[in-house]
């Protein structure tokens, strides 16, 4: 009996002190929210300064997203002995993008204590100051734990010009970083590696940069933008490539990507032998399925013989970004409670970022929800730090998707400390794609004919599983069941993307099915 009183005890104490955490994270969230900036400097300079580590995060994120410069010495000295490593991220991530170039060594330095863990994340951060960032990543970057190709896209982000610079020093100085630097770019709308450095890479006694750099070009000649078309002088390059008779993969791939760009055949007999190799079928596996339309039937039936039929390319727009961001963990939890929003919301927000990767303005008159959910949505979109997905990606979109399923989960909490892919395949990163663990079946509106129709929807999964935003991809004409397909995917659940053994975000097009 003493003993279960004595539980009994402990635990009334425990569940107090986590009510009181809750209410000073709260009450920390709503004093980051208000419009007196003198007032938000002395909430978070309170909590900068608290014992508690859940405070020091959001604080550090708060501190970031309302521009409280006068607080990075504070916020710097802090990070020095911070013990926390979730609090550290985010106190280093302030650093740098309240105090800019000078804050970034400093930041490392910070990591250095948690073992490199946070490498990543201070990159990513960096890699918004632009030029200062290029300049940074080969004084200082280069031979850390990055994540190079966030670091790549959050670096260019809406700055192209850069990136023909970039490239040629990365393929001077760092030929692992350039094919990094190219799986980045190979989903962008148009060439960002000029024809010099191009060239170069083509005609590199590395067999292997040779073959992922004509692999990369076979996917820009596959596009149907005419932005991505190759000039005369790659064509006479391309052209002029002479194939070692013992390497399957480039007998592959300066075929094909001679036909893809309407050079004359050659090496019939060694093309088709070579397209049966091992490592060539990984190579098909990851290309365009166009490729594919490059062969005759008896070439086709020799490279699909591994893995079978092969999939249409998806047509479909890649965002901008998608929001609301990850948070600090509790963040999104405070908001909730603070608004007193139960529902669920759907709907398209209009949203316009810095070049920090916060949110400016924003506009929710399309989305469908409370004025309660509308403030929660509010707060979330003003405390999140935007990643974006193409160099080449407006600040700017129209067609933000939001969307939350009533009682479904909430999936914005920052889940991880580090993302860094590192050993690579072929030159790109080995890939597993996110693995469906729970899927949750729409029910069909009322008022709607029950036949058997699919949705496609992409989703975006988060290293830990959930489903942060979805939009539509393949709708149908009846919005009543889009919208049922869009809060049946926004709860899913899933076994993570890995690249190599790191958990990653990760956008998955899934279908729902609607099923009599």
């Amino acid at each position: 009996m003493r003993a279960s009183i004595c539980s009994f005890v402990l635990a009334f104490f425990l569940g107090a002190a986590g009510f009181a955490q809750s209410d000073a994270v709260r009450n920390l969230v709503a004093a980051g929210a208000q419009p007196d900036l003198k007032a938000v400097e002395t909430a978070v300079t309170n909590a900068i300064r608290s014992d508690d580590p859940a405070l020091r995060t959001i604080a550090a994120r708060i501190a970031t997203v309302r521009r409280l410069t006068g607080l990075v010495n504070l916020i710097s000295s802090y990070a020095d002995r911070e013990p926390n490593a979730e609090a550290a991220r985010e106190e280093a991530r302030a650093m740098i993008l309240l105090g800019g170039k000078r804050n970034i060594d400093h930041a490392f330095y910070i990591s250095d204590r948690f073992s490199k863990r946070l490498d990543g994340p201070v990159a990513t951060a960096a890699a918004y100051l632009g030029a200062d960032a290029v300049d940074s990543y080969f004084a200082s970057m280069q031979k850390r734990k990055i994540d190079a190709g966030d670091f790549f896209r959050a670096a260019l982000w809406n700055r192209p010009q850069l990136a023909a610079n970039f490239a040629a020093r990365l393929l001077a100085n760092d030929k692992e970083a350039f094919k990094t630097f190219m799986f980045v770019t190979e989903s962008e709308p148009r060439l960002l590696i000029d024809t010099d450095t191009l060239i170069a890479a083509l005609t590199s006694t590395d067999l292997e940069l040779r073959a992922d750099t004509v692999w990369f070009l076979i996917t820009h000649a596959l596009k149907p933008s005419a932005a991505s078309s190759i000039d005369s002088r790659l064509r006479d390059a391309i052209g002029a490539l002479r194939v070692p008779r013992d390497n399957a993969d480039l007998i592959v791939s300066v075929e094909l990507l001679r036909r893809a760009i309407g050079l004359p055949q050659r090496n019939f007999v060694e093309f088709r032998y070579s397209l049966a190799n091992e490592d060539v079928q990984d190579r098909l596996y990851f290309a365009p399925s166009k490729v594919f339309k490059l062969m005759n039937d008896i070439e086709k039936s020799t490279a699909l013989e591994q893995f079978g039929k092969v999939e249409e390319d998806s047509n479909q727009d890649i965002p901008p970004f998608v929001l609301p961001s990850t948070l600090p963990q509790g963040m999104t939890a405070a908001i909730m409670s603070l608004t007193g929003c139960k529902e669920g919301w759907l709907g398209t927000a209009k949203v316009k970022v810095d070049e920090n990767g916060l949110v400016v303005w924003h506009d929710l008159s399309a989305v469908d929800t409370s004025d309660n959910c509308k403030r929660a949505l509010d707060m979330m979109l003003r405390y999140s730090i935007v990643e974006n997905f193409l160099i080449t990606a407006p600040r700017q979109s129209d067609n933000v998707s939001l969307v939350h399923a009533p009682n479904g989960p909430l999936c914005f909490d920052e889940t991880r400390v580090i993302s860094m892919p590192t050993e690579r395949v072929f030159g790109w990163p080995a890939i597993r794609v996110p693995r469906a663990t729970r899927k949750v079946n729409p029910s069909y509106p009322a008022g709607v004919a029950r036949t058997a129709v699919d949705v496609g929807v992409e989703t975006m999964v988060t290293a830990g599983g959930c489903v942060r935003a979805v939009r539509l991809v393949k709708p149908t004409a009846s919005p009543a069941l889009n919208a049922a397909a869009l809060f049946a995917a926004q709860q899913w659940q899933f076994e993570p993307a890995l690249i190599n053994t790191n958990a990653v975000d990760w956008l998955q097009d899934i279908t729902i099915e609607f099923r009599p």
